[in-house]
């Protein structure tokens, strides 16, 4: 059964956690200046879980950045108000952080060259129909909503750890779990128990980006070991999920939470995010090897290093277990509404015609090869878009 709602407040950035109530809890995230959100999603929730979930008050990064002109002031206001740290290295829009976030390249290549090996990288490590889109817009820029998401999800992962709760559900506002959502997802976690599979996150919704295909986690188990996916708007964590998220260093180098989650289990393109300390602790170290880790609580905290691989579950893509509200998706202060707001980077490249820019930035070229798997539905409208708090 899913335990009752906690009570009071909703724990700030740099608080201490609540006491403990129950092992399982089912957490949404909204922001309280979006009351029609709050609500809508609240009131889905309740109508299939009665007062068996808790509405959490997401980072508002906007609020927390301030209205300072410059953008060092607005980091700084940023970092001071959330105790975080921004990882600055994250967008690439020159040659230069090319060639600072692959350290591998040679320093012979033309900047050229340099670009186009680093737009290689990414095109052969994710599907067609997804890597454009992420070199011309998401790779670009960190915005105050990338800031906000990821501060959120980790503040829940924070608390769940500090309880010690063994299973920990995460909706972001604009999904609608079905009825059948949290019933199959404990059925897998019990079938998982009884086959001693250990685990970290099962995504419950989310975009595959990787091209591989991906593998029966157990024959008893109709889910999938996830590749690199995004959108992370509905997943679990277990305890050791829970321990190594919020335990790896994440609040001193945030990053988009869609890069940061796949990074702990799947390769990702860009050599810089697979060096960061807190992704190299949360995967179990150096190469993301180790001890036994998963849901019994066998990976261990060593200096700063969580033991053992940070293994991902998923749902098949076709589950249809949680659907996103349309009418919320459009009103987000999101990136597919085009309110981007900015913090590091630019929004994008310049298309034809006045100079306006566009998240979706260069069009893919007619010669670009099609994806064996092209995104199609509810995948092809939300796929590529992350969620955000701003």
């Amino acid at each position: 059964p899913i335990s009752p709602p906690r009570g009071g407040p909703p724990m700030p950035d740099c608080g201490m956690p609540a006491p403990p109530r129950s092992p399982i809890r089912v957490t949404a995230i909204s922001l309280r200046r979006r009351p029609d959100r709050w609500r809508a999603c609240e009131d889905h929730l309740r109508g299939l879980l009665g007062d068996g979930f808790d509405m959490f008050e997401g980072t508002d990064a906007k609020a927390a950045a301030g209205d300072d002109s410059t953008a060092v002031d607005r980091v700084a206001a940023l970092e001071a108000a959330t105790g975080c740290t921004v990882y600055r290295g994250w967008p690439i829009t020159e040659v230069r952080d090319v060639r600072r976030c692959y350290t591998s390249l040679s320093p012979q290549l033309s900047d050229a060259e340099a670009w186009m090996s680093y737009e290689r990288k990414v095109a052969a490590a994710w599907r067609s129909d997804r890597s454009r889109l992420y070199l011309d817009f998401f790779l670009r820029h960190l915005t105050l909503g990338d800031v906000g998401a990821a501060l959120s999800h980790l503040r829940v992962a924070e608390r769940g750890h500090a309880e010690g709760l063994s299973l920990q559900v995460v909706f972001e506002d604009d999904v609608r779990p079905s009825a059948e959502a949290l019933p199959a997802l404990l059925r897998q976690v019990q079938l998982l128990r009884e086959a001693g599979v250990a685990w970290d996150l099962i995504y419950l919704h989310s975009a595959k980006y990787s091209r591989a295909a991906e593998p029966p986690a157990h024959p008893a188990s109709s889910l999938l070991v996830a590749g690199h996916r995004k959108v992370c708007d509905a997943y679990a964590l277990s305890a050791s999920g829970l321990r190594k998220i919020a335990t790896c260093g994440f609040r001193a180098s945030v990053f988009p939470i869609d890069d940061f989650l796949p990074a702990l289990h799947s390769p990702h393109p860009r050599e810089d995010v697979m060096a960061l300390p807190c992704v190299v602790a949360a995967r179990g170290g150096e190469g993301g090897t180790g001890g036994e880790g998963g849901d019994g609580g066998g990976g261990r905290e060593s200096r700063g290093v969580c033991e053992g691989p940070f293994v991902a579950l998923t749902f098949p893509d076709g589950a249809r277990l949680v659907e996103v509200e349309a009418a919320a998706a459009a009103a987000s202060d999101s990136k597919a509404g085009g309110a981007v707001s900015v913090l590091l980077g630019d929004a994008g490249v310049e298309v034809e015609g006045g100079g306006k820019q566009l998240g979706g930035g260069v069009r893919p070229s007619p010669s670009t090869p099609a994806d064996p798997s092209p995104a199609t539905g509810e995948e092809s409208r939300r796929g590529a878009l992350r969620p955000h708090f701003a």
